[in-house]
């Protein structure tokens, strides 16, 4: 089954850039070292889009988040509470920070799915860049 193969090792590389917090393009320089930045701005994305690589990543943030002690929902219930009035205390702004630096280290702030799509001369472009 083609959607069951193994990642490439840049795309593997990659999938584990972003897991660890970095953005597309930093992950993608990454995996490809000896990519032009433009190149990268391109192809980021796509990768992202990609069904082995979405998965991958899907799975490590599934297995990431029942590990973790600060849930996605836990922590948007717990500020539910605070927006409803129903929190024992105000949240300092050092708590909020901390909240905010959990939601990226966990990748809670990043889309659930890119879809990416492209014209026909976008896929003519991309497969001659493949042969490259």
């Amino acid at each position: 089954m083609a959607g069951k193969r193994k990642l490439t090792p840049p795309q593997l590389v990659f999938a584990k850039a972003i897991l660890d917090g970095m953005s597309q393009v930093q992950a993608y320089r990454k995996a490809y070292p000896e990519t032009s930045e433009k190149s990268a701005l391109s192809n980021a994305s796509r990768l992202m889009g990609t069904e082995g690589v979405a998965r991958y990543i899907d799975s490590r943030r599934q297995k990431q988040e029942t590990a973790e002690t600060l849930t996605r929902t836990r922590k948007r219930e717990f500020l539910a509470g605070v927006v409803a009035g129903n929190a024992d205390r105000e949240l300092t702004p050092l708590q909020l920070q901390a909240i905010a630096i959990d939601n990226k280290m966990a990748g809670h702030d990043a889309p659930e799915r890119v879809e990416v799509s492209m014209n026909p001369l976008e896929k003519l472009v991309h497969a001659i860049q493949l042969e490259d």
